[in-house]
Protein backbone atom coordinates (compact mmCIF):
# COMPACT_ATOMS: atom_id res chain seq x y z
CA UNK A 1 0.00 0.00 0.00
CA UNK A 2 1.47 3.41 -1.51
CA UNK A 3 2.12 6.55 1.10
CA UNK A 4 -0.98 8.42 2.29
CA UNK A 5 -1.82 11.67 -0.25
CA UNK A 6 -1.53 15.12 0.99
CA UNK A 7 -4.84 15.24 2.06
CA UNK A 8 -5.30 12.43 3.53
CA UNK A 9 -2.49 13.14 5.80
CA UNK A 10 -3.52 15.97 6.80
CA UNK A 11 -6.48 14.48 8.51
CA UNK A 12 -3.98 12.43 11.18
CA UNK A 13 -4.85 9.44 9.80
CA UNK A 14 -2.42 6.72 11.48
CA UNK A 15 -0.64 3.92 10.47
CA UNK A 16 -2.99 1.77 13.01
CA UNK A 17 -6.15 3.70 12.08
CA UNK A 18 -5.05 2.72 8.02
CA UNK A 19 -5.12 -1.11 9.30
CA UNK A 20 -7.92 -0.82 10.79
CA UNK A 21 -9.89 0.61 7.75
CA UNK A 22 -7.99 -2.37 5.91
CA UNK A 23 -10.29 -4.41 8.10
CA UNK A 24 -13.21 -3.43 6.85
CA UNK A 25 -12.25 -3.98 2.81
CA UNK A 26 -14.99 -6.22 2.72
CA UNK A 27 -17.84 -3.86 3.24
CA UNK A 28 -19.26 -1.36 1.23
CA UNK A 29 -20.56 2.10 1.22
CA UNK A 30 -23.67 3.37 -0.05
CA UNK A 31 -24.30 7.48 -0.21
CA UNK A 32 -27.67 8.44 1.17
CA UNK A 33 -28.78 11.46 -1.89
CA UNK A 34 -30.72 13.06 0.48
CA UNK A 35 -28.29 14.34 2.83
CA UNK A 36 -24.88 13.94 0.98
CA UNK A 37 -24.18 16.53 -2.21
CA UNK A 38 -26.87 19.25 -0.85
CA UNK A 39 -24.65 21.71 -2.95
CA UNK A 40 -26.32 20.31 -6.20
CA UNK A 41 -29.72 21.26 -5.04
CA UNK A 42 -32.50 18.94 -5.91
CA UNK A 43 -32.44 15.44 -5.53
CA UNK A 44 -32.86 14.33 -9.04
CA UNK A 45 -29.29 16.40 -9.41
CA UNK A 46 -27.65 15.13 -6.97
CA UNK A 47 -27.54 11.01 -8.78
CA UNK A 48 -24.82 12.74 -11.23
CA UNK A 49 -22.58 13.74 -8.53
CA UNK A 50 -22.86 10.92 -6.53
CA UNK A 51 -22.10 8.66 -9.56
CA UNK A 52 -18.89 11.21 -10.10
CA UNK A 53 -18.19 10.68 -6.61
CA UNK A 54 -17.29 6.70 -7.14
CA UNK A 55 -20.38 5.10 -5.29
CA UNK A 56 -22.78 2.65 -7.01
CA UNK A 57 -25.64 1.90 -4.42
CA UNK A 58 -27.12 4.59 -2.91
CA UNK A 59 -30.13 5.38 -0.37
CA UNK A 60 -32.76 7.27 -1.25
CA UNK A 61 -34.61 8.83 2.42
CA UNK A 62 -36.93 10.81 0.52
CA UNK A 63 -37.42 10.53 -3.09
CA UNK A 64 -41.44 11.47 -2.55
CA UNK A 65 -40.12 15.14 -4.20
CA UNK A 66 -39.14 13.37 -7.72
CA UNK A 67 -41.75 11.73 -9.91
CA UNK A 68 -40.57 7.94 -9.58
CA UNK A 69 -40.35 7.64 -13.49
CA UNK A 70 -38.13 10.63 -13.25
CA UNK A 71 -36.01 9.20 -10.64
CA UNK A 72 -35.65 5.58 -11.87
CA UNK A 73 -34.41 7.04 -15.35
CA UNK A 74 -31.69 9.58 -13.65
CA UNK A 75 -30.28 6.44 -11.31
CA UNK A 76 -30.37 4.07 -14.76
CA UNK A 77 -29.06 6.66 -16.61
CA UNK A 78 -25.93 6.72 -14.59
CA UNK A 79 -25.90 2.94 -13.45
CA UNK A 80 -26.96 4.13 -9.73
CA UNK A 81 -28.38 0.68 -7.89
CA UNK A 82 -31.10 1.82 -5.60
CA UNK A 83 -31.18 0.16 -1.98
CA UNK A 84 -33.42 1.66 0.36
CA UNK A 85 -36.12 4.23 0.68
CA UNK A 86 -37.67 5.82 3.76
CA UNK A 87 -41.97 5.08 3.88
CA UNK A 88 -44.04 8.12 2.57
CA UNK A 89 -43.39 11.03 5.63
CA UNK A 90 -46.23 13.17 4.95
CA UNK A 91 -45.26 16.78 4.91
CA UNK A 92 -41.57 16.48 6.32
CA UNK A 93 -41.04 19.85 6.07
CA UNK A 94 -43.45 20.77 8.60
CA UNK A 95 -42.37 18.18 11.10
CA UNK A 96 -44.23 15.01 9.84
CA UNK A 97 -42.76 11.69 10.71
CA UNK A 98 -44.55 9.29 9.24
CA UNK A 99 -47.88 8.15 11.12
CA UNK A 100 -47.54 4.18 11.47
CA UNK A 101 -47.80 4.80 15.50
CA UNK A 102 -50.48 7.66 15.08
CA UNK A 103 -54.06 6.22 16.62
CA UNK A 104 -56.87 7.14 14.16
CA UNK A 105 -54.72 7.52 10.95
CA UNK A 106 -54.72 3.63 9.66
CA UNK A 107 -56.05 4.63 6.66
CA UNK A 108 -53.55 7.25 5.98
CA UNK A 109 -50.83 5.01 6.90
CA UNK A 110 -51.93 2.27 4.59
CA UNK A 111 -52.55 4.94 1.71
CA UNK A 112 -48.89 6.26 2.79
CA UNK A 113 -47.75 2.45 2.35
CA UNK A 114 -49.29 2.28 -1.02
CA UNK A 115 -46.54 4.92 -2.41
CA UNK A 116 -43.92 3.97 -0.78
CA UNK A 117 -44.18 0.52 -2.46
CA UNK A 118 -44.98 2.38 -5.84
CA UNK A 119 -41.71 4.39 -5.36
CA UNK A 120 -40.12 1.04 -4.18
CA UNK A 121 -40.99 -0.96 -7.26
CA UNK A 122 -40.00 2.03 -9.52
CA UNK A 123 -36.78 1.90 -7.93
CA UNK A 124 -36.26 -1.57 -7.69
CA UNK A 125 -35.43 -1.17 -4.32
CA UNK A 126 -34.94 -4.11 -1.20
CA UNK A 127 -35.89 -2.22 1.77
CA UNK A 128 -38.08 0.23 3.05
CA UNK A 129 -37.71 1.82 6.44
CA UNK A 130 -40.95 2.42 7.95
CA UNK A 131 -41.39 5.87 9.55
CA UNK A 132 -43.24 5.51 12.81
CA UNK A 133 -44.49 9.14 13.51
CA UNK A 134 -44.41 10.92 16.25
CA UNK A 135 -46.45 10.96 19.66
CA UNK A 136 -50.16 12.87 19.50
CA UNK A 137 -50.95 14.51 23.20
CA UNK A 138 -54.23 13.16 23.22
CA UNK A 139 -53.24 9.47 23.29
CA UNK A 140 -51.35 7.32 25.81
CA UNK A 141 -48.50 4.85 25.21
CA UNK A 142 -50.34 1.80 25.43
CA UNK A 143 -52.66 3.40 22.19
CA UNK A 144 -49.72 4.37 19.85
CA UNK A 145 -47.79 0.89 20.88
CA UNK A 146 -50.98 -1.18 19.65
CA UNK A 147 -51.55 0.84 16.80
CA UNK A 148 -48.01 0.92 16.11
CA UNK A 149 -47.88 -2.90 15.89
CA UNK A 150 -51.12 -3.38 13.92
CA UNK A 151 -50.00 -1.17 11.09
CA UNK A 152 -46.22 -3.02 11.31
CA UNK A 153 -48.00 -6.27 10.84
CA UNK A 154 -50.19 -4.89 8.31
CA UNK A 155 -47.04 -3.67 6.17
CA UNK A 156 -45.16 -6.24 6.92
CA UNK A 157 -47.52 -8.66 5.41
CA UNK A 158 -47.33 -6.58 1.88
CA UNK A 159 -43.20 -6.92 1.86
CA UNK A 160 -43.78 -10.22 2.65
CA UNK A 161 -46.29 -10.37 -1.15
CA UNK A 162 -43.18 -8.04 -2.83
CA UNK A 163 -40.36 -9.61 -1.71
CA UNK A 164 -39.30 -6.27 0.42
CA UNK A 165 -37.35 -5.92 3.18
CA UNK A 166 -38.88 -3.27 6.33
CA UNK A 167 -36.49 -2.05 8.62
CA UNK A 168 -37.53 0.29 11.78
CA UNK A 169 -35.05 2.67 13.14
CA UNK A 170 -35.06 3.79 16.38
CA UNK A 171 -34.50 7.55 17.00
CA UNK A 172 -32.82 10.04 19.38
CA UNK A 173 -35.51 12.46 21.05
CA UNK A 174 -32.56 15.09 21.41
CA UNK A 175 -32.44 15.31 17.19
CA UNK A 176 -36.06 14.18 16.65
CA UNK A 177 -38.44 15.47 19.24
CA UNK A 178 -41.71 13.24 19.95
CA UNK A 179 -39.88 10.31 18.04
CA UNK A 180 -42.05 7.28 18.78
CA UNK A 181 -39.69 4.85 18.73
CA UNK A 182 -37.08 6.04 20.38
CA UNK A 183 -34.69 3.31 22.19
CA UNK A 184 -33.61 -0.30 20.91
CA UNK A 185 -35.26 -2.39 23.71
CA UNK A 186 -38.87 -1.12 22.14
CA UNK A 187 -37.50 -2.20 18.67
CA UNK A 188 -36.17 -5.57 19.43
CA UNK A 189 -39.67 -6.39 21.11
CA UNK A 190 -41.31 -5.40 17.92
CA UNK A 191 -39.31 -8.03 16.09
CA UNK A 192 -39.84 -10.81 18.66
CA UNK A 193 -43.99 -9.91 18.61
CA UNK A 194 -43.95 -9.60 14.83
CA UNK A 195 -41.46 -12.14 14.20
CA UNK A 196 -41.24 -12.10 10.01
CA UNK A 197 -37.99 -12.07 8.28
CA UNK A 198 -39.43 -9.39 6.51
CA UNK A 199 -39.09 -6.73 9.06
CA UNK A 200 -35.75 -6.04 10.65
CA UNK A 201 -33.82 -3.49 12.53
CA UNK A 202 -32.20 -0.54 10.79
CA UNK A 203 -29.32 -0.22 13.36
CA UNK A 204 -27.78 3.82 13.06
CA UNK A 205 -24.82 4.35 14.95
CA UNK A 206 -25.41 7.67 15.82
CA UNK A 207 -28.75 7.04 17.03
CA UNK A 208 -27.32 4.24 19.26
CA UNK A 209 -24.05 6.27 20.59
CA UNK A 210 -26.84 9.16 21.53
CA UNK A 211 -29.46 6.38 22.70
CA UNK A 212 -27.38 3.84 24.77
CA UNK A 213 -23.78 4.37 24.31
CA UNK A 214 -21.40 1.37 25.09
CA UNK A 215 -21.28 1.12 21.24
CA UNK A 216 -19.24 -2.36 20.87
CA UNK A 217 -21.51 -4.29 23.60
CA UNK A 218 -24.69 -3.24 22.01
CA UNK A 219 -23.31 -4.16 18.09
CA UNK A 220 -22.89 -7.77 19.34
CA UNK A 221 -26.15 -8.02 20.89
CA UNK A 222 -28.45 -5.75 17.93
CA UNK A 223 -26.50 -7.49 15.12
CA UNK A 224 -28.89 -10.35 14.84
CA UNK A 225 -32.01 -8.51 14.03
CA UNK A 226 -30.51 -6.09 11.76
CA UNK A 227 -31.10 -5.87 8.09
CA UNK A 228 -29.32 -2.57 7.38
CA UNK A 229 -26.56 0.00 9.00
CA UNK A 230 -26.37 3.48 9.09
CA UNK A 231 -23.32 5.97 10.38
CA UNK A 232 -22.46 9.24 10.74
CA UNK A 233 -20.58 11.01 13.57
CA UNK A 234 -22.38 12.24 17.09
CA UNK A 235 -22.95 14.77 18.26
CA UNK A 236 -23.34 16.65 14.63
CA UNK A 237 -24.28 13.90 12.50
CA UNK A 238 -21.26 14.80 10.25
CA UNK A 239 -19.48 12.65 8.28
CA UNK A 240 -17.67 9.74 10.40
CA UNK A 241 -14.14 10.29 9.32
CA UNK A 242 -14.97 13.99 11.30
CA UNK A 243 -14.36 14.98 15.08
CA UNK A 244 -16.67 13.39 17.66
CA UNK A 245 -17.90 11.26 19.89
CA UNK A 246 -16.76 7.86 18.29
CA UNK A 247 -13.45 6.38 16.75
CA UNK A 248 -15.56 4.73 13.30
CA UNK A 249 -11.72 2.56 12.05
CA UNK A 250 -12.75 0.63 15.36
CA UNK A 251 -16.41 1.14 14.53
CA UNK A 252 -16.57 0.08 10.61
CA UNK A 253 -13.76 -3.07 12.15
CA UNK A 254 -16.38 -4.16 15.14
CA UNK A 255 -19.04 -4.86 12.51
CA UNK A 256 -16.95 -6.93 10.12
CA UNK A 257 -15.40 -8.68 12.96
CA UNK A 258 -19.24 -9.29 14.46
CA UNK A 259 -20.35 -10.89 10.88
CA UNK A 260 -22.14 -7.78 9.22
CA UNK A 261 -22.13 -8.63 5.60
CA UNK A 262 -24.30 -5.57 4.26
CA UNK A 263 -23.98 -2.21 3.16
CA UNK A 264 -23.17 0.80 5.46
CA UNK A 265 -25.25 3.97 4.65
CA UNK A 266 -23.39 7.04 4.60
CA UNK A 267 -26.37 9.08 5.76
CA UNK A 268 -24.57 12.42 7.27
CA UNK A 269 -24.53 16.13 6.73
CA UNK A 270 -21.00 16.89 5.55
CA UNK A 271 -19.41 19.48 7.47
CA UNK A 272 -17.70 20.73 4.11
CA UNK A 273 -18.58 22.88 1.54
CA UNK A 274 -18.49 20.25 -0.66
CA UNK A 275 -19.58 16.47 -0.35
CA UNK A 276 -16.58 15.27 -1.91
CA UNK A 277 -14.19 16.87 0.41
CA UNK A 278 -15.83 14.94 2.89
CA UNK A 279 -15.33 11.58 1.28
CA UNK A 280 -12.03 12.06 0.45
CA UNK A 281 -10.30 14.01 3.32
CA UNK A 282 -11.63 10.99 5.04
CA UNK A 283 -11.43 7.99 3.62
CA UNK A 284 -15.19 7.85 1.53
CA UNK A 285 -16.71 9.26 4.65
CA UNK A 286 -15.90 5.77 6.43
CA UNK A 287 -13.30 4.41 5.19
CA UNK A 288 -14.69 2.00 2.79
CA UNK A 289 -15.52 0.96 -0.72
CA UNK A 290 -18.36 2.89 -1.82
CA UNK A 291 -20.21 -0.02 -3.39
CA UNK A 292 -17.85 -1.01 -6.18
CA UNK A 293 -18.45 -4.40 -7.53
CA UNK A 294 -16.71 -4.37 -11.01
CA UNK A 295 -19.88 -2.78 -12.50
CA UNK A 296 -17.99 -1.79 -15.34
CA UNK A 297 -17.95 -5.65 -16.66
CA UNK A 298 -21.41 -6.44 -14.78
CA UNK A 299 -24.80 -4.83 -16.91
CA UNK A 300 -27.42 -3.15 -14.44
CA UNK A 301 -29.63 -5.90 -15.15
CA UNK A 302 -27.93 -9.22 -14.75
CA UNK A 303 -27.03 -8.13 -11.61
CA UNK A 304 -30.39 -7.18 -10.60
CA UNK A 305 -31.36 -10.54 -11.39
CA UNK A 306 -28.51 -11.96 -9.09
CA UNK A 307 -29.00 -9.84 -6.72
CA UNK A 308 -32.93 -11.12 -6.41
CA UNK A 309 -32.09 -14.56 -6.86
CA UNK A 310 -29.38 -14.01 -3.69
CA UNK A 311 -32.40 -12.29 -1.61
CA UNK A 312 -34.83 -15.18 -2.57
CA UNK A 313 -32.34 -17.86 -1.38
CA UNK A 314 -31.26 -15.76 1.72
CA UNK A 315 -34.86 -15.55 2.74
CA UNK A 316 -34.93 -19.78 2.92
CA UNK A 317 -31.64 -19.87 4.59
CA UNK A 318 -31.98 -21.12 7.94
CA UNK A 319 -30.03 -18.58 10.56
CA UNK A 320 -25.97 -19.70 10.43
CA UNK A 321 -25.67 -18.31 14.22
CA UNK A 322 -25.37 -22.17 15.15
CA UNK A 323 -22.09 -22.48 13.86
CA UNK A 324 -20.70 -20.21 16.99
CA UNK A 325 -19.83 -23.28 19.55
CA UNK A 326 -17.59 -23.77 22.88
CA UNK A 327 -16.83 -20.39 25.50
CA UNK A 328 -18.18 -18.06 22.23
CA UNK A 329 -21.44 -19.44 22.28
CA UNK A 330 -22.17 -19.57 25.86
CA UNK A 331 -20.84 -15.75 26.13
CA UNK A 332 -23.45 -14.88 23.76
CA UNK A 333 -26.37 -16.65 25.39
CA UNK A 334 -25.78 -14.78 28.48
CA UNK A 335 -25.44 -11.91 27.19
CA UNK A 336 -29.18 -12.36 25.33
CA UNK A 337 -30.49 -12.35 29.16
CA UNK A 338 -29.37 -9.02 29.75
CA UNK A 339 -30.98 -6.04 28.71
CA UNK A 340 -29.42 -3.78 25.60
CA UNK A 341 -28.79 -0.55 28.00
CA UNK A 342 -31.79 -0.99 29.72
CA UNK A 343 -33.01 -2.84 26.77
CA UNK A 344 -33.85 -6.49 25.24
CA UNK A 345 -36.55 -8.15 27.89
CA UNK A 346 -35.31 -9.80 30.59
CA UNK A 347 -36.98 -13.92 30.76
CA UNK A 348 -37.94 -14.23 27.14
CA UNK A 349 -38.48 -17.81 26.94
CA UNK A 350 -38.68 -18.05 23.28
CA UNK A 351 -35.44 -19.10 21.29
CA UNK A 352 -33.57 -15.81 19.82
CA UNK A 353 -33.45 -16.25 15.82
CA UNK A 354 -32.72 -13.92 13.55
CA UNK A 355 -35.43 -12.27 11.43
CA UNK A 356 -33.32 -12.12 8.37
CA UNK A 357 -30.64 -13.99 6.35
CA UNK A 358 -27.20 -15.57 7.46
CA UNK A 359 -25.16 -13.12 9.33
CA UNK A 360 -22.04 -15.17 9.72
CA UNK A 361 -20.27 -17.15 7.34
CA UNK A 362 -18.32 -19.20 9.43
CA UNK A 363 -15.76 -19.70 12.66
CA UNK A 364 -13.82 -16.41 12.97
CA UNK A 365 -16.18 -14.90 10.23
CA UNK A 366 -12.58 -15.34 7.79
CA UNK A 367 -14.84 -14.94 5.10
CA UNK A 368 -17.33 -12.83 3.46
CA UNK A 369 -19.82 -13.09 1.07
CA UNK A 370 -20.92 -9.94 -1.41
CA UNK A 371 -23.18 -10.27 -4.45
CA UNK A 372 -21.99 -10.12 -8.13
CA UNK A 373 -23.39 -10.78 -11.33
CA UNK A 374 -21.53 -10.90 -15.01
CA UNK A 375 -21.98 -11.53 -18.12
CA UNK A 376 -19.57 -14.73 -18.08
CA UNK A 377 -22.52 -17.54 -18.98
CA UNK A 378 -25.48 -15.57 -17.85
CA UNK A 379 -27.82 -18.21 -18.67
CA UNK A 380 -26.44 -20.39 -16.24
CA UNK A 381 -26.14 -18.17 -13.60
CA UNK A 382 -28.39 -18.29 -10.47
CA UNK A 383 -26.32 -15.82 -8.26
CA UNK A 384 -22.61 -15.12 -7.95
CA UNK A 385 -20.59 -14.51 -4.63
CA UNK A 386 -17.50 -13.45 -4.23
CA UNK A 387 -15.57 -15.32 -1.19
CA UNK A 388 -12.56 -13.28 0.23
CA UNK A 389 -10.02 -14.00 2.58
CA UNK A 390 -10.19 -11.17 4.82
CA UNK A 391 -6.81 -11.97 6.46
CA UNK A 392 -5.11 -11.76 3.23
CA UNK A 393 -5.97 -8.51 2.36
CA UNK A 394 -8.24 -9.54 -0.79
CA UNK A 395 -4.93 -11.13 -2.42
CA UNK A 396 -6.70 -14.88 -2.10
CA UNK A 397 -9.99 -12.98 -3.82
CA UNK A 398 -11.99 -15.97 -6.34
CA UNK A 399 -15.30 -15.51 -7.43
CA UNK A 400 -17.29 -18.93 -7.30
CA UNK A 401 -20.16 -18.94 -10.05
CA UNK A 402 -22.65 -20.87 -8.37
CA UNK A 403 -25.39 -22.02 -11.73
CA UNK A 404 -28.86 -22.93 -12.24
CA UNK A 405 -27.71 -26.56 -11.78
CA UNK A 406 -26.22 -26.56 -8.82
CA UNK A 407 -22.56 -26.23 -9.50
CA UNK A 408 -19.76 -23.90 -8.65
CA UNK A 409 -17.45 -22.90 -11.08
CA UNK A 410 -14.36 -21.19 -9.55
CA UNK A 411 -12.06 -19.00 -11.11
CA UNK A 412 -9.81 -16.14 -10.52
CA UNK A 413 -10.44 -12.59 -9.74
CA UNK A 414 -10.06 -10.76 -12.57
CA UNK A 415 -10.80 -13.51 -15.37
CA UNK A 416 -14.08 -11.68 -16.08
CA UNK A 417 -13.28 -8.28 -16.87
CA UNK A 418 -9.07 -8.76 -16.98
CA UNK A 419 -8.42 -6.74 -14.58
CA UNK A 420 -7.53 -8.35 -11.63
CA UNK A 421 -6.59 -4.94 -9.96
CA UNK A 422 -10.21 -3.83 -10.26
CA UNK A 423 -11.48 -7.08 -9.00
CA UNK A 424 -9.56 -7.56 -6.09
CA UNK A 425 -9.68 -3.34 -5.11
CA UNK A 426 -13.65 -2.96 -5.74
Amino acid sequence: MGPPDKGTAAQGHSDATQKALRVAMALRVCGNLTTLFPERGALIGRVAAARKAGFRVVEVSLPYRETSEALAKELHDHQLEALLINSDPGNFEAGEMGCACQPGKEAQFKTSLDKSLMYAKALNVSMIHVMVGKRLQEHTEEEHATTLEDNLRYATALFKREGIVGVIEPKNNHTFPGYFLNDFEQAVALLFKIDSPHLRLLLDIFHLQLICGNVTRNIDRLLPYTGHVQVSQPPQRSEPGSAGELDYAYVIAKLKSAGYKGFIGAEYMPSTKKTEDSLASHSDGVGIPRGRLCESSFPLDTREAAGRALHQSAKRSPPASQSRAGSQEATRKEEAAQPISGGIPRGHKKKRRKPGGPQQSGPGNALCRLVLACHYAPQRLALVAAVVSSQSQLALCVLTLTTAAGGDITVPAGSLCGDSDHCCRW
